[in-house]
């Protein structure tokens, strides 16, 4: 037997930090409190524990409420003094049991009647647990402790046990994973709440329910096969599988699912962690996805570190550089560009450290090694790693074209302010898109950007009807091209050409640009000219007339030498006559605007021979070549080719001249050939149709005649060629663009 001081260990009761029990069974052994005042029975007491060595005797001197002990022995005497702290003790200790024996003389029973004679019934289920009768046998003594600290080991252990499973069943109750036990048979038993915000069941409508069900429909039955396989075989599958939710969706999940063995190794349940993985399979898929489009994309993309190396990149970063991604790694830009440029990304690298804040730029790098010069735009963001800014991430566009035709706009803009002529856009809705200064000032438009305006608040209600007839007509895909008069507010009534060019986008007309060309000047010059012209005409007509009578009266009434002068005056003055209505024909044709245009060359041709071959009925023409081809041509090409045919037939061989006209179409052009029997064209006449010799070096109205043909073929679009044989005859060949594939 050993003495315990009553304090050097602490009692066998609840911790009420954490709310379970230490467990009495110690290697310094049992500790029995001897709360005996009789000294006889003390003696007695020590003499057995003194016996013993695996019991320790706690301290007599220290109080009830303090000592520390396994196992209290009590005398009448002790029991009468202590028994509210005893049962004090007792409750607090429970549901541990703190025994206490009672030591009781035979002849002594008014031990049960305390309190004022009553009976006591609560002194035996509260506070004495064995009652041991004197004078006592050591060996009862013995085996009544034995037991009553046997009682004591049970009780701690039922606690203990039971502790375990509450803490357990909590655990399982506040777990964030669904946790489900089935029987042997695979039935549900319980489901912890974690399972049923899951799968939206309730515990009631799953209690009973075989586990099996719960999958998806799409689960294969090999997989079905595979788990149930797995876990009857005694051993754990995991995995990815899909369970199927209350409301009938598709839920994926991650299970882990095990058996569990009794004590004879017998497997009597299974148990099921479910966990939702719907999200996470999500952001799966989407890191994938995103990591594809990233990859396949030609802007170059990277993440960098705080000290500017690289930690991802995509290919295009590497294409740009001439470096595996491999070798980039862990490097920083100064590896593939020129420094400047590199220095120049620090900076703003720097940037976004300081401030936190994306930043975007523009720089021009240059990359040795593949020889690229490019201009990027960069955003730069700042990534986190633990709400600190780590590095930085830039995704790089090549604006290397987009600048370029920002150039080009910029002077196309420049071009279009800087010009003469009016310019302005209308969009599909008649409302203004852009006006350069000079459309504005002849508009009085006091605004810079017109997008405010229509039609309506430029044009007064006289004009507008036929400006919304010509512009709907060129968004419907038309090119219009008409003359107007706009008052000026400076230079009163102008004369304009006006073209409306249709804006495709897409197959589509989105809206037109309008050029307005002041020709004032040049139709004032062309009606002086007119006028000119016509005066000069009629003037020489009256004055070639008078001319003619005299010489017809000279002829008639002269001799023989003085008639044949005469004749030579008549000869003249028709030659005058005839290069008079050219000058006509020619002022009239250069004073005229023309714009080539879509035209039936085949069917003008077989026109104009007709035409021709009535005022000249003696001479063959004949016509080789399609009926109908188009081209682009002027208006007047008609009278071109009336001038061809009258000077071959006119200087055609005999009294039947022969010409004959060839039409060839190409794929990208349509000639038409004149070809006559004549003696061939003088040198001269070959310069005016395929250069357009000065008037100045003409000397006949024929030579004006092909003169014209030359200006009417260039306004056309076309060229002229001329072929003399070697003994006689000419071929004059027109050139005209194709339009289109005839039928």
């Amino acid at each position: 037997m050993r003495m315990s001081d009553a304090s050097d260990r602490p009692l066998a009761e609840s911790d009420p930090e954490v709310g379970v029990l230490e467990d009495p069974v110690t290697e310094a052994g049992v500790r029995i409190y001897p709360l005996v005042a009789d000294r006889g029975n003390q003696r007695v007491l020590l003499q057995y524990l003194d016996g013993h060595d695996e019991y320790e005797v706690a301290d007599p001197e220290v109080p009830v409420s303090e000592a520390a002990f396994d196992l209290c022995v009590v005398d009448k005497r002790g029991l009468q003094n202590h028994s509210e702290a005893l049962k004090r003790r007792k409750e607090e200790a429970a549901p541990v049991l703190l025994p206490v024996l009672l030591l009781l003389p035979e002849t002594s029973n008014d031990v049960i009647e305390i309190d004022g004679g009553e009976i006591a019934d609560n002194v035996f289920a509260t506070t004495v647990d064995e009652l041991v009768s004197l004078p006592m046998k050591q060996i009862e003594l013995g085996w009544r402790i034995q037991a009553l600290l046997r009682l004591r080991a049970q009780s701690f252990d039922l606690y203990s046990r039971t502790t375990e499973l509450r803490l357990f069943r909590r655990a399982i109750e506040d777990s964030g994973q669904g946790v489900a036990i089935t029987d042997a048979a695979g039935t549900i038993e319980y489901v912890n709440p974690a399972f049923e915000t899951v799968t939206g069941y309730d515990e009631a409508e799953l209690a009973g329910t075989d586990w099996w069900t719960l999958y998806h429909e799409t689960v294969s039955e090999d997989r079905l096969g595979e788990i149930e396989a797995t876990v009857t075989a005694g051993e754990v599958w995991d995995g990815e599988v899909a369970a199927e939710t209350a409301s009938g969706e598709r839920l994926e999940t991650y299970q882990t699912i095990g058996p569990v063995f009794d004590d004879d190794g017998e497997m009597e349940a299974y148990v099921g962690i479910v966990r939702d993985i719907t999200e996470r399979k999500a952001a799966k898929r989407d890191r994938k996805r995103y990591q594809e489009i990233v990859e396949r994309l030609d802007d170059p993309i990277m993440l960098q570190g705080r000290d500017g190396t690289f930690e991802l990149l995509n290919q295009a970063v590497a294409d740009y550089a001439g470096y595996d991604r491999s070798e980039l790694l862990d490097e920083d830009e100064y590896l593939f560009m020129d420094e400047e440029t590199a220095d120049r990304i620090d900076a703003y690298k720097e940037e976004v450290f300081e401030t936190g804040e994306p930043v975007s730029y523009e720089v021009p790098p240059t990359f040795p090694k593949t020889g690229q010069d490019t201009v990027f735009s960069t955003s730069r963001y700042p990534y986190y790693d633990d709400g600190e800014v780590a590095g930085t991430i830039a995704i790089c566009r090549n604006v290397t074209d987009i600048k370029e035709r920002q150039q080009e706009l910029r002077q196309y803009e420049r071009a279009i302010v800087g010009a003469t002529d009016l310019i302005a856009a209308i969009g599909s809705d008649g409302q203004y898109l852009f006006a350069n200064p000079q459309y504005r000032e002849y508009h009085d438009i006091d605004a810079a950007d017109p997008s405010e305006l229509t039609l309506a608040d430029v044009f007064d209600e006289a004009a507008l009807p036929r400006i919304r007839s010509n512009v709907e007509r060129a968004l419907s895909g038309e090119t219009i091209t008409y003359q107007t008069s706009r008052s000026h507010p400076t230079q009163g009534e102008r004369v304009l050409d006006v073209r409306y060019y249709p804006i495709e986008e897409g197959g589509e007309v989105t809206g037109l640009v309008a050029v307005l060309q002041d020709v004032t000047d040049r139709e004032d010059r062309a009606h002086q000219l007119e006028v000119v012209d016509r005066i000069l005409r009629h003037n020489l007509r009256n004055s070639l007339t008078v001319v003619r009578m005299q010489a017809e009266a000279i002829r008639e009434e002269g001799t023989e030498s003085v008639a044949g002068a005469a004749d030579t005056i008549l000869d003249q003055i028709d030659a005058l006559l005839t290069t008079s209505e050219k000058s006509r024909d020619i002022t009239r044709a250069l004073t005229r605007e023309e714009t080539p245009a879509p035209v039936d060359v085949g069917r003008i041709v077989r026109a104009t021979v007709e035409l021709v071959t009535e005022t000249h009925p003696d001479a063959e023409v004949t016509v080789e070549g399609p009926s109908s081809v188009a081209a682009f041509a002027a208006d007047s090409v008609a009278q071109a080719i009336e001038e061809l045919l009258t000077n071959a037939i006119i200087h055609g061989d005999g009294e039947h001249p022969s010409v004959r006209v060839d039409i060839e179409p190409g794929t990208e052009a349509v000639r038409i050939s004149v070809a006559d029997d004549g003696p061939g064209l003088p040198e001269v006449e070959r310069d005016v149709l395929e250069d357009g010799t000065e008037i100045d070096a003409l000397y006949h109205g024929s030579g004006l005649g092909l003169w014209l043909v030359h200006w009417i073929v260039r306004r056309s679009g076309g060229s002229v060629s001329v072929k003399t044989g070697e003994a006689e005859g000419t071929t004059v060949t027109i050139t005209l663009p194709r339009h289109g594939v005839d039928d």
